[in-house]
């Protein structure tokens, strides 16, 4: 006994002395996979395939080959990796194959005349042992066939997730047949339909009917080559209460598809939960009043947008435009995601005033206050209306507490009649008082008192397309503290004082593409100092405005060239010189830019003067030329970062005139 305890003794000494390779050893673990399959192919034609080798360890996996065995007839090419073609199985050598790494194969089939469905084998093997006999095989199909290749589409690429109760869909649909091949029997099915109808008729080549569960459209062949767009009356629920709206549209057709991959397409949203103003009355039921006090709760941007809409059924009065008068200020806008439309009028009851909108908003009875007030929501819209008489501001936006405040102020006219005819000041156009992200654009703001727009503060202001002509003050104004205003492409004129105002402070502010004539002083002011002269650098400040040098007409050519310098101390920025032309001076002598020609661009230049010329077709002979620079971008280590930075990102004031000659 004890002799048989002394020998279990001396094992365990000698097993304890041996290496552990001599019991176990670290094995590989890999595995081939599909990464991408072509499904079909046409005859004779090629596809393409990816497959993966995986190791997962814990060993390397050493001399791995991956064979490839394709059906006969099939040829079969790997990029980028060695492999023997000439024989098949095709054997592909990855070498080492690290723990934890991968490798992927790019193959390419080529097939035979012949229709089938056409199987490869794939293995991978190494000399490494390994410890998962599973995953060394795998096999991919490819189908060579004759079948058609169709897509279904819509007609906008880009399209409103917000939708009006009752209102078309506003989406067309086009199928395409993109093959060789005939396809036939073709039904679209659309599923889920959720706050969407669609009305049973026949669109085009496309008969649609609606059940209870779905909506279908059919057509019976697509020919080879062609397209069909159609156009079906699809429109949101009319509930006013708003929803979700969501729709799936499903192509399918008799054959099979060669890829149909892009035979699906979806669209979802949500509709406006919707307030009516039905009458003219200033309080109680179907009032203005009466919807911005109900749309004050249970509004939001994303989820549940609201809109105030107007369907007024009184009869049109003989001006051909509906009159609101507020015998009190207005509650202001102060949810989210409010629109207030003045354009549904126009669908109610049609154009009665081609002029322009159909509803006004008067605050000729009032003694204080603002027309419309845009409170702390995001996504706010005032579209549509003619607003005038207040004794505050048509317009104004204060301070949102978000960083995308989201504000949109489109095709209002502000401070005139519904005709534009007749000027009817509020004390001034809009007011921006603090507001983030706010554009306004295809407005007409005239007559007023003081300033047609003031932004005293706020950030990202975008005032695009608009006429502001007439108003007692600026055009625009923009204070110390207004940030990233963009001025463009508006027409501003007849203003008392100038065009554009900026104050000493306003950081970030372009002027671009507008015309300006007519206006008491200077079409651009900076600093509210008349006329600021170049300096000699035009570092840590605005742009120097460019000295033009010479402006030609040649005959031959029936060609306009203006040449010129302007200086650039940014290593990174873009500088845009808009280039205008003048019948002649303004007012009080300033140069004047009563027509955009065009703009040359200059960039990447430091510490340089940069030449540059502009041509443009016509005789513009005496005409007055003039030109603004814009600096795209901030100089690196001047950003933004308080009240005291000089404004290095903006736009110069206009530069001295040359006569064309």
């Amino acid at each position: 006994m004890l002799r048989i305890n002394g020998v279990k003794t001396t094992l365990a000494v000698i097993l304890s002395l041996l290496p552990l390779g001599a019991f176990a050893q670290q094995t590989a673990s890999i595995r081939i996979g599909l990464a991408f399959v072509t499904g079909q192919a046409r005859p004779g034609q090629s596809a393409a395939i990816d497959v993966f080798a995986q190791n997962a360890g814990p060993a390397a996996a050493e001399n791995v080959v991956v064979s490839i065995a394709p059906p006969p007839g099939v040829t079969v090419h790997v990029n980028g990796i060695a492999c023997d073609e000439s024989k098949v199985p095709v054997d592909c050598s990855l070498g080492t194959l690290e723990p934890g790494h991968d490798r992927t194969l790019h193959i390419t089939e080529t097939f035979p005349a012949a229709l089938g469905n056409y199987v490869t084998q794939v293995s991978i093997r190494s000399t490494t042992p390994d410890s998962q006999p599973f995953g060394k095989q795998t096999q991919f199909a490819v189908q060579v066939s004759h079948a058609p290749d169709l897509s279904l589409t819509f007609d906008k690429q880009f399209f409103g997730s917000k939708f009006d109760p009752g209102a078309p869909l506003g989406r067309a649909f086009i199928v395409t047949n993109k093959s060789e091949f005939d396809a036939h029997d073709l039904v679209i099915i659309f599923s889920p339909f959720i706050g969407l109808t669609l009305k049973s008729g026949t669109y085009g080549a496309f008969t649609c009917s609606a059940s209870t569960i779905d909506a279908r459209c059919t057509t019976p062949v697509l020919h080879a080559g062609e397209t069909l767009t159609f156009n079906p009356d699809i429109r949101i629920s009319p509930s006013t209460e708003g929803g979700r709206v969501a729709m799936e549209a499903l192509l399918i057709f008799s054959e099979p598809d060669f890829d149909a991959r892009d035979n699906r397409i979806s669209t979802s949203g949500v509709a406006y939960r919707t307030f009516t103003v039905s009458n003219t009355a200033d309080a109680g039921f179907g009032t203005l009043r009466e919807a911005l006090l109900q749309s004050s709760t249970g509004c939001t941007y994303f989820e549940h947008p609201c809109k105030i809409a107007f369907a007024i059924t009184e009869p049109t009065p003989e001006s051909g435009w509906y009159t609101i008068e507020v015998l009190s200020p207005l509650p202001p806008i102060a949810s989210e995601g409010i629109v207030l439309d003045g354009r549904t009028q126009t669908a109610f009851s049609g154009d009665t005033n081609p002029a322009g909108p159909e509803v006004e908003l008067s605050g000729r009875r009032l003694t204080v206050g603002n027309g419309i007030t845009l409170g702390t929501g995001q996504g706010l819209e005032v579209r549509g209306l003619a607003i005038n008489s207040f004794p505050g501001y048509g317009i104004y936006a204060t301070a949102g507490g978000v960083a995308f405040q989201a504000i949109l102020i489109d095709g209002n006219y502000i401070g005139v009649d519904p005709s534009g005819a007749k000027s009817i000041p509020n004390f001034r156009g809009i007011g921006i008082f603090g507001a983030g992200s706010t554009q306004i654009q295809n407005n007409v703001i005239s007559g007023n008192a003081r300033s047609g727009i003031y932004i005293d503060s706020g950030v990202r202001t975008g005032i695009v397309k608009n006429v502001i002509n007439n108003n007692g003050a600026s055009g625009v104004f923009a204070g110390n503290a207004a940030v990233d205003s963009t001025i463009d492409q508006n027409a501003i004129s007849f203003n008392r004082e100038f065009a554009v105002a900026l104050a000493p402070q306003t950081k970030q502010s372009a002027v671009r593409r507008s015309t300006m004539r007519g206006n008491g002083n200077f079409a651009i002011d900076i600093a509210l100092d008349l006329r600021t002269p170049n300096s000699a650098s035009d570092n840590s400040r605005l742009p120097n405005a460019p000295v033009l040098t010479s402006a030609r007409y040649d005959a031959v050519a029936d060609t306009t060239t203006v040449t010129g310098t302007t200086r650039n101390e940014c290593n990174f920025c873009d500088l845009f010189i808009d280039i205008y032309a003048s019948n002649s001076l303004g007012p009080n002598g300033a140069p004047q830019a009563e027509r955009y020609l065009g703009t040359v661009q200059l960039g990447g230049y430091s510490n340089t003067t940069g030449n540059f010329t502009f041509s443009t077709k016509g005789n513009l002979t005496g005409q007055l030329i003039t030109a603004a620079v814009t600096r795209s971008e901030i100089p690196r280590g001047l950003e933004y970062t308080g009240a005291a930075d000089p404004q290095v990102f903006g736009t110069s004031e206009l530069s001295d005139p040359i006569t064309v000659k």
